[in-house]
């Protein structure tokens, strides 16, 4: 319930905080984290991930998002959480496409326009699979149906958004487990390697 409240007072834009707001928040999300001991729908685990990189605060010219608060916790190395959380945005992109629609032809139009998967959905779980297949065998057995054009538009809506879910699974998980102190070091080692070739240049000229 906290979760869903934070979603509905954030917009579709980062939403930069106080450092105050963003540590209570942090501590907040952090507690629930250590409490949310579900092996089978990671529900909360789910929405945080969601929020670690749509708030933030102002810190030394950049923004620190809310993820680099969130990092200590074995969820994040959990292949089988990845794996369900990817699945589960893809139920949730066939839902909204197809599920109102009495037809796969009058969801091709919407769906070229609407590739990601609406703010208002909101994970209930990830274990709840059987509306989903069914909206999916459903699009499969009315896919011969389609015109060429259609087939054609269908497949290029539905593989836009499974590469950008894709990317956007794959960055989350870096994120989600690449420590500031990694980041740092990796920072100052490429201003290192700039400065030891200062010289060299400085020769060569």
């Amino acid at each position: 319930a906290l979760i869903n409240e934070i979603i509905k007072c954030g917009n579709e834009r980062i939403t930069v905080i106080s450092s105050t707001q963003l540590s209570l928040l942090c501590r907040l999300l952090n507690f629930i984290l250590d409490k949310d001991k579900s092996d089978t729908c990671y529900s909360c685990s789910s929405l945080i991930l969601k929020l670690s990189s749509h708030f933030c605060m102002d810190f030394a010219r950049t923004h620190q998002y809310m993820y680099t608060f969130l990092q200590d916790h074995i969820i994040w190395k959990d292949l089988s959480f990845w794996l369900n959380f990817f699945f589960f945005e893809l139920q949730s992109y066939l839902l909204f496409m197809y599920g109102k629609s009495n037809s796969v032809s009058s969801s091709i139009a919407h769906s070229m326009n609407q590739i990601d998967t609406p703010k208002s959905i909101v994970h209930p779980g990830l274990k709840d699979t059987l509306v989903a297949l069914d909206v999916g065998a459903r699009i499969v057995s009315e896919f011969e149906l389609l015109t060429d054009e259609g087939k054609a538009q269908s497949q290029h809506a539905e593989s836009s958004y499974i590469h950008s879910k894709i990317t956007e699974v794959l960055h989350k998980i870096v994120y989600m487990q690449m420590d500031m102190e990694s980041v740092k070091n990796i920072l100052e080692k490429e201003a290192s390697k700039k400065d030891s070739a200062q010289p060299q240049i400085a020769n060569f000229q």
